[in-house]
């Protein structure tokens, strides 16, 4: 590589990229920081987001160096820093040496047709809960996924790390209660809702029924006036087992209604 190399924490660029860490940071610069291979690749394929800038450690080897290097032929501009440098920006306790800086995409219009399976995430406070299931409605061929405020930032570089690289492939918008109702109502029969006290059992939900599946937030659910406007569905399990990680719930439900009807 001859690109110069920062070498200083006190360097301008790396306050700006350290900043990214926190919401206030991303929302005054509207850009986000997403580190790891995984994220380095997914950006540098993916048509949602304007990619700005890959930073990469100086000593890097192995997947990281061939990322740089292919950033770099395409035509994407590559910063290196220092491992001291890249230390300081990085949220991980082993850095992988490599990351993006893009641009936040601030679409958040609700779709109006729905041709694929959507998930809303309703108030969810776990960065990483919310981004592995995220990567989960990647999986099961989910286009879409609603984030209902007040939540965890979809750019949380936790949240982000969590998607293992499908943040740069799905949609993901954000809106309040008070436009997703009408919406949700206005899509009523395709409409279904996790919940332990569900009247349904998950697995013999009929597609396209369930087209639309709400996951609650991880301390308290669904509220019961929520829960009284659309159809319920619950995992069906041992008894004498209270619960499921919000992420592993989805993840199953996902399943049951998407997954295993496309085998």
């Amino acid at each position: 590589m001859k690109n110069k190399i920062i070498t200083s924490r006190s360097n301008i660029y790396v306050k700006k990229i350290f900043s990214l860490l926190n919401k206030k940071g991303r929302e005054n610069s509207g850009l986000f920081w997403a580190e790891g291979t995984k994220s380095v690749d997914a950006a540098l394929n993916s048509n949602k987001f304007e990619v700005c800038d890959i930073i990469v450690k100086n000593d890097v080897d192995g997947d990281a160096a061939k990322l740089s290097k292919l950033a770099e032929a395409k035509g994407y501009n590559v910063t290196i820093f220092n491992s001291d440098c890249f230390n300081k920006i990085s949220a991980l306790r082993h850095p992988e040496g490599i990351g993006v800086v893009a641009k936040i995409n601030l679409n958040a219009e609700l779709p109006e047709k729905i041709e694929k399976p959507i998930t809303i995430l309703w108030q969810l406070g776990n960065p990483g809960n919310q981004g592995a299931i995220i990567r989960s409605a990647a999986a099961f061929g989910c286009d879409t996924v609603i984030l209902v405020d007040p939540c965890v930032d979809e750019y949380h570089p936790m949240c982000i790390r969590a998607t293992s690289g499908a943040f740069f492939a799905i949609d993901v918008l954000k809106c309040n209660v008070e436009n997703i109702i009408p919406w949700l109502e206005n899509q009523k029969e395709n409409v279904i809702i996790l919940t332990p006290d569900g009247k349904n059992k998950i697995n013999t939900v009929k597609f396209p029924a369930g087209k639309i599946l709400i996951i609650g937030n991880e301390p308290h659910g669904i509220s019961e006036k929520l829960k009284n406007l659309f159809d319920t569905a619950a995992i069906k399990m041992n008894p004498n087992v209270e619960s499921l990680n919000t992420s592993c719930a989805a993840s199953i439900a996902m399943y049951e209604l998407w997954g295993s009807k496309n085998r």
